[in-house]
């Protein structure tokens, strides 16, 4: 039976017993970074510490989401209409140096850092997620980059992070990575794509609809033609 509290599950994850869905996420993606099994195959302490993390994320989200439940009960309970996203909350204390008091948390550069340099490609996909969560605008160049990475699962993943901020800035690299990618890849490039408004990335997609596009190995001429 398990006799842990939500002050033992907030000190394994390292956030603050009133930390923020936000400060849940990040704090567990970057102990997933450092913990994940697949970095060190058969190490069960690292197997354990892995589940100890998910197990305390889990249980803080699931209690903070039944937490705002509740407040929406009473809310409605009482003729009070829900409050507007980001109206009359609390922002969280941050120190001079940049971070939450009780959430550390890995800083950008050092982000940046493992997606360039890094050898294991879970590293690199993590890294990608909370630069892509941040939503900093000199983090999306980096996720923009790798999609010149040469595992697929991480290209994968810089295309998904990159349909989530659907920033204009990212439909140019999306559709050369299209031009050159296998068709089950470009279908998922093809779904980033439509969630940008851009006219660049609406008429690219009005052109595949409408015609073959090259096969990987054609000129990049005959890509912008499709467009």
């Amino acid at each position: 039976m398990n006799h842990r509290s939500a002050a033992d599950y907030s000190k394994i994850l390292g956030v603050s017993e009133n930390a923020s869905l936000r400060e849940l996420k990040r704090a567990f993606h970057m102990r997933a970074a450092l913990l994940h099994p697949d970095l060190r195959p058969g190490d069960p302490r690292r197997q354990l510490e892995f589940k100890r993390v998910a197990e305390a994320y889990n249980f803080l989200k699931s209690r903070l989401r039944e937490r705002e439940n509740r407040k929406k009960r009473l809310r409605a309970a009482v003729g009070v209409p829900p409050a507007r996203p980001g109206a009359h909350t609390l922002q969280p204390i941050v120190t001079p140096a940049g971070k939450t008091p009780d959430n550390p948390h890995v800083p950008s550069d050092e982000l940046v850092f493992r997606l360039r340099f890094s050898q294991n490609r879970y590293v690199r996909i993590h890294s990608i997620r909370m630069l892509a969560e941040r939503g900093e605008r000199g983090a999306l160049w980096w996720i923009i980059a790798s999609l010149r990475d040469p595992d697929v699962e991480v290209r994968r993943e810089a295309v998904g992070a990159l349909g989530e901020t659907a920033s204009p800035a990212a439909v140019v690299p999306l559709i050369r990575l299209y031009s050159v990618s296998e068709p089950f890849f470009r279908a998922e490039i093809a779904k980033a794509l439509e969630r940008i408004n851009s006219p660049a990335a609406a008429g690219f997609l009005r052109g595949i609809a409408s015609v073959a596009f090259p096969a990987p190995g054609d000129s990049a001429r005959d890509a912008k033609a499709a467009v």
